[in-house]
Parts: C-alpha cells; sequence; structure tokens
C-alpha cells in the first residue's frame, strides 16, 4: 500500500509547490495528531529506520521524527519553522504560526506524516528548496512508508532537515516555550496572539 501512495503523486511541500489548499489540509492533520510525543514505536524501530537513510543514502537531508503536535493550529495559520541566533557552533529554531493568506514561495514542508489514503504530507513547514524527483528519495520514501505499513506504525514521520544547521547544536522552540517542557497550550497561543495585535 505504501508505495501506490507515494508512486501515485509528487509529495506537496518537497517535491511540488505548495497551495492554500495543501496547508488548510495540512493543519487538519495535524489538529488530529497526539499532542505530545510519546515515543511509542521509535525504541523498536528507530535502529532500522536510522540505517534506512544510510542504506539509501539520504541521511543527510531527512532524519525521523515522532509525529505529534503540541496545540491546534488556529484556523488560516500553518506552522512555520524559521533559524534565529545562528552562530558557528549553536543554532535555535523557532516554530510559530503563520498565516495561510501569506503563503511565501520559498515555502516548503519541514516534518512530514505518511497517511495511507494520501501518501506523505507535511505538517509543518520552513522555507527552502523543493527537492527533485531523484531516484534515491523516491526509493526512501517507498520503503519506509512500505516499512510503517508493514509494522502499522503512524507515531513516525520524517523530516526535510534545514542544511544551515547541520551538525550544530540546536534548540527548538515553538511559540516562546522549549520544546522539552511540552508545556505548549492554548493559553500560550492566546498570548502569542496578543503579543503580535
Amino acid at each position: 500500500m505504501g508505495s501506490q501512495a507515494v508512486d501515485s503523486g509528487l509529495i506537496p511541500g518537497l517535491q511540488e509547490i505548495l497551495t492554500e489548499k495543501h496547508l488548510k489540509r495540512s493543519r487538519d492533520i495535524r489538529n488530529n495528531l497526539l499532542k505530545e510525543s510519546k515515543d511509542e514505536d521509535r525504541d523498536e524501530h528507530i535502529n532500522f529506520l536510522l540505517w534506512l537513510l544510510k542504506d539509501c543514502g539520504v541521511q543527510d537531508i531527512f532524519g525521523i521524527v515522532d509525529v505529534h503536535s503540541h496545540f491546534d493550529v488556529p484556523r488560516g495559520s500553518h506552522m512555520v519553522t524559521k533559524i534565529e541566533g545562528r552562530n558557528a557552533s549553536f543554532s535555535r529554531l523557532r516554530t510559530e504560526p503563520a498565516q495561510d493568506k501569506d503563503l511565501e514561495p520559498e515555502l516548503c514542508g519541514h516534518k512530514f506524516v505518511y497517511i495511507p489514503e494520501l501518501g506523505w504530507y507535511p505538517y509543518e513547514f520552513r522555507l527552502g528548496p523543493l527537492l527533485d524527483t531523484n531516484e534515491a528519495y523516491s526509493k526512501f520514501f517507498s520503503r519506509f512508508s512500505n516499512y510503517l505499513d508493514q509494522h502499522n506504525i503512524t507515531s513516525l514521520g520524517f523530516e526535510y532537515t534545514i542544511p544551515q544547521v547541520f551538525g550544530i547544536t540546536i534548540k527548538d522552540f515553538t511559540v516562546f516555550k522549549v520544546i522539552e517542557t511540552t508545556l505548549v497550550g492554548a493559553n500560550m497561543l492566546e498570548m502569542f496572539h496578543k503579543i503580535q495585535r
């Protein structure tokens, strides 16, 4: 089932330019994800999946992520990760809501989840280039989705890495809070909107 879903079309935000329709579907997907990372499949499958990245030659382009969200994204918005405070040894990534109507042409997918009926779909975004339809990428997407299908895994996905921070220590922030605290909720989102006004 996995390779059929992947082979049936290009991956939005990775191989296909994003539209507002993609952003709406991504928001709907993201708002239905678990609200915290449970690492339920990571321990059992991570070694194989890291090997798969290397075997396909894509370990410098993609990473494995625990698929989750910290809060629902408001209607008309999507989550975008940006680099802040970059220097030679440390970078900070900040993920915050952006308006769908302000869709930037260089917006691409950052974190992707596998949906059997749709194939791979982004649920968070960043600025960067789209990928070509390289055979190594297609092989990875097909093998990864088949593995997820075979093991009935829904909690793992992939990340299109940010090359500017590859090999640098990263602190990842979501709307003013460090992700490790996982204490982000509706109150933080309301505070963010009040500050923005």
